[in-house]
Order: structure tokens, then sequence, then C-alpha cells
């Protein structure tokens, strides 16, 4: 294999692809609507997605529907898909209601996995930033096309600067051009006078870029846009800036006029209290305000390492990686009710909404990552705040269809006494990993005695859940409970004998631990924010949000 030019050996090449109002986009495949009708996706009366052309119009995301026909009279509003009683799948039903339908976005997850796919093509790290848009980091295809096709004719510029290849840029998309740059305009190619390794590997990358949005077009006839640069930050900005369905490539010579007038609040990592704080102290708004400050300044005043991050970032300027995508360590399906639900034939069609529901994404799940969770919670709200119920685990064998989780669910919550009026229910799947021994498990392996089995589903102890606090919650090992000498269960996590009266507490530190532990291990895409250590408050907020009411 031939050298990698010097200038390459720490250049990266990052795209980041956003689909153009992807739920729109959706539907309007769907439905065959041209994108150049207005349209926009309802879900009851708001609109939750709203496409260029209706944005042109005037109409804006989280309108009310007759405000948006007032606006745009001949707009199309697309309601989601939702689930209705004895619905196996989501359905576009004709009037759903809240009262009798829930949401379902599988349609979108659905759309999205196939966008993946061809992702994945043409690279292999790919970091998801949600179903619709992800960070592409293609540097190592884009090296190899680069020295397949440029490096032997080359073999005396690989230490140098410049590579010498003349580059018809128009032709790769929008480019960002700075006022320095000796641009031709009397020649009808317009090439600019020279080209670096680094500008090169961004033209390969931007021919990646259109391959890639070709055949996501081609395969499934959605359009995207797409930034081409050097750092994650730009890549992200030059996709925002000229759509839609266009691609914009970041020079190097252009990278810091780019980032001039570019706000706080379009910056990652400075659009929240960061960029506020950075803003209000220095009384500025924008990048190029920043430049004045050196990085001395800077760190004096908001430490090391956020000074040199805040002194790089306004110049474009970004060292972190593109973390690949993981599979998801727990799955949910949710219902808010308003009025409350107050009886258990009232519940009987949403615990099997849920459960269908729920099945549907640990199977998708399960085909996409092959993990399986160990854990089934439910989730709910009679009074004030939500309190859990431990399941179990079902066995992959009894989940062919969503008769058993339905069975287990509806059981276990009219076990429950305080179980109605009910505000909102949540069924939820925990603990989804690749080993071997969460698949076979069922719910009596769970308790030593048969007799201990049967207390339980009769049980009418239900705990709330155990105060969030820096004791119970982050310290390594579980809390010690002693048992009772009579019936008792062993903690499939901790292997920890643990009384019946205690079960539910047990499995709520388990499952709030568990919460901790993936913010905890989620990939760094932020700077440190604090000069000191967070407070104990800080860490209870944290946790405490997760147990807020859903809407």
């Amino acid at each position: 294999m031939s050298t990698l030019p010097t200038a390459l050996k720490n250049s990266r090449c990052i795209l980041h692809i956003d689909l153009d109002c992807f739920y729109c986009q959706v539907e309007q495949v769907r439905l065959g609507i041209p994108f150049d009708v207005p349209a926009a996706v309802q879900q009851w009366r708001g609109l939750i997605a709203v496409n260029y052309a209706a944005r042109k119009a005037g109409v804006e995301r989280h309108a009310d529907i007759d405000d948006a026909k007032k606006i745009c009279p001949n707009i199309k509003l697309l309601h989601v898909a939702t689930y209705g009683p004895n619905d196996t799948e989501p359905r576009y039903h004709p009037n759903p209601d809240r009262r009798t339908h829930k949401v379902s976005l599988e349609p979108y997850r659905n759309a999205s996995r196939e966008i993946f796919k061809i992702f994945h093509k043409y690279c292999g790290t790919i970091q998801k930033i949600g179903t619709d848009e992800g960070f592409l980091d293609v540097t190592e295809t884009v090296n190899q096309r680069l020295i397949e096709r440029y490096v032997p004719q080359l073999l005396d510029k690989l230490h140098d600067e410049d590579c010498g290849v003349l580059i018809d840029w128009h032709t790769l998309g929008v480019v960002v051009t700075s006022p320095d740059e000796d641009m031709s305009e009397s020649s009808s190619e317009k090439q600019w006078k020279t080209t670096t390794w680094r500008d090169l590997q961004l033209a390969i990358g931007a021919e990646l870029a259109t391959e890639i949005r070709k055949e996501i077009y081609d395969k499934l006839q959605y359009t995207c846009s797409a930034g081409i640069a050097h750092y994650k930050t730009v890549a992200k900005l030059c996709s925002s800036k000229n759509k839609p369905n266009k691609q914009t490539v970041l020079r190097e010579a252009a990278r810091q006029t780019f980032m001039a007038d570019v706000p706080f609040k379009k910056i990652r990592n400075l659009g929240g209290k960061l960029g506020a704080e950075v803003g209000s102290d220095l009384e500025i708004s924008n990048a190029r305000e920043l430049w004045k400050y050196s990085i001395k300044e800077l760190q004096d005043k908001f430490g090391v390492s956020t000074g040199l991050y805040i002194y790089n970032i306004c110049r474009g300027v970004d060292d972190e990686e593109v973390t690949s995508m993981k599979a998801p360590k727990s799955l949910m399906a949710a219902k808010a009710f308003n009025p409350a639900i107050q009886n258990p034939t009232q519940m009987q069609p949403w615990f099997s909404i849920l459960s269908v529901e729920l099945h549907t994404r640990i199977l998708r799940n399960y085909e996409d990552f092959g993990t399986w969770p160990k854990n089934i919670t439910i989730r709910y709200r009679s009074f004030g705040s939500y309190r859990t119920k431990a399941i179990g685990s079902l066995p992959k064998d009894d989940m062919k269809n969503n008769e058993s989780l339905l069975k287990k669910f509806q059981q276990s919550y009219n076990s429950i006494p305080d179980a109605y009026p009910c505000l909102g229910l949540d069924l939820i799947a925990s603990g989804l990993s690749h080993d071997e021994s969460s698949k076979s498990h069922t719910l009596n392996r769970f308790f030593t005695t048969s007799s201990t089995s049967a207390h339980l589903a009769n049980s009418t102890i239900i705990h709330p859940p155990p105060p969030v606090t820096k004791k119970n919650l982050f310290f390594k090992k579980p809390l010690p409970v002693k048992p009772t000498d009579a019936e008792t269960w062993v903690c499939d996590n901790c292997k920890q004998t643990v009384s019946v009266a205690d079960i539910d507490e047990h499995t709520d530190y388990h499952f709030a631990l568990e919460i901790s532990q993936q913010d905890s291990n989620a990939p760094n895409t932020s700077v440190k924010r604090r000069k000191s250590p967070p407070t104990n408050e800080d860490k209870k907020k944290k946790v405490n949000n997760f147990f807020l009411p859903r809407s």
C-alpha cells in the first residue's frame, strides 16, 4: 500500500448527514405527495413536523391545526400512525382519538433503520444523533480512495502541503470560500489556485457524500443535506447552511471565515448553559467576538479545559471523535391519561396496546443488536409521583407474540392496590444485553420456593421508589437488605437474598442505578462546564428527572 501523505496523518474527514423534514418525507413518500406541496405531520391537534413548502407559507412547527389551515389553506395534514384497540401494529386511522389511541413512531424508526443501513455500507464509524441524522467518520474510506487515485502519480509531493491537483469544486456541492482566496472569475473552470492534501481529502469526502445521498434517494426517495469538514462542529453547521437537499464543503482556508458570525446557540456544546454564561460574562453573541481573547484569558475565566475548548470551537476546531452508536439499554412504551383511567375495564385496551408496542420494539432491537431484556418493569402514576413494580423477565421463546407479556402485565398491574385512578402507565424493558442467561429466565426462577412466587403474585404491598440520594444510588454495591426467615427472593443482578416485602424497592434501586450508569457511560459529547464537581443536589436532579410524568 502506498504511503499516506504527511499532511493527512492526523486529518479527519467528517460527514454530517441530515434528512430534510424527515417525518414529512416519510409520510409524503408513503402517500405519493410531491415535496413542493405544503404538508405537515399532525399529532392530535398539533404539528410535530412541517415541510419546507409549508414553512415558506408561514406555518410553524407546534402550530395548532386550525391556525395552520388559516395560514395555508392548501396544506396537507398527515396524522401519525397510532395503535387503536385490538391493533397488533400501528395503523393510519382516519380519525384517531387520544382517549382510545396511542401515537406510534414506528414508521419513522423503520425508515431510519433503512437509512442507517445505507450509511453502514460506506462507513463503519457512525454516531447516530436521532432517527434522521448522524455523523460519519469516513476518513478511512476517503484516504484509501485518495491513495489509490492520486498517490502513485504524486510521490514527490507526499511531504508537501499542496498536492497540485486541480479540482472543480462547484461539482461537489456548495463550497465555502474565504475573501483572500485567489479565485479566477474569468476562468470558465473557476478553480482555486492551489489545493492542499487536506482539501483533496474533503473533495473525495464530498464525492462520497454525493454517493450516499443518491443511494438514499434512489432506494427510499428521501432527500438529505450534508456537511463535509475536518471537524464535527463545522460539519453539522455546514449541513444546515444551505438546506434543503444540498451539501456544503468547508475548505480549511475558509473555516475561520465561516465561523465568524455563527451565534453561540448554533454551536455544538455552546447552545446551552455554557454558551449563555460566555455570552453574558463577555457581552458577546457570536464566534467572531471571541477571537480577541487569548487562550490564557479564557482559561483564567472559565477554567483550563473549558477555556481551551472555547478558544478552539469559536474558530471551528474540534477534537471530538465520532463515536459509534451503541445498542440501547432500555426500551419503553408509555401513555399518559387525561382524564385518568378509573378501573380495569377501562384499562384493558391499554394493556394490549402497550404490550404490543413494547413487544415490537424488543423484537426489532433483538434483530438489530442481538440483545434481550433482563427485566420488565411497570411504572405508573396513580396520585403523586411515579412508582414502579417489577414483572421479572420473559424467555425469548415466550415472546413469539405479545400474549405472554400482555398476561404478565395485566396480572401484575391489577394486583397493585392503589393502581386506580391511573394518570400514566409505562411498560419498560431494561438490562438489554447479550448475556445468554437473560434469554432463558422465567418469572418463577427468581424465587427460591413456589410458595414465594404465589405470595408475590397476590401481594398487595407496593413500595414507592426509594429516595434518590448519594448513598443509595451512586455507590458501587447494592443496598444491604435483611431478608426475613420465611419467603425470600434472589436478585438476578447482585445475587443478594431479599425478602419478598422488599422486592419492589430493591428492583427500583437497580433500575435507577442502571439509568445513572447509562448516563455516565454515554459518549462524552460536551465539554466540562464546571470548575468544581457537581453537588449532591445536582446528582439528585439528574436522576429524579427520569421519574417526571410523561406527556
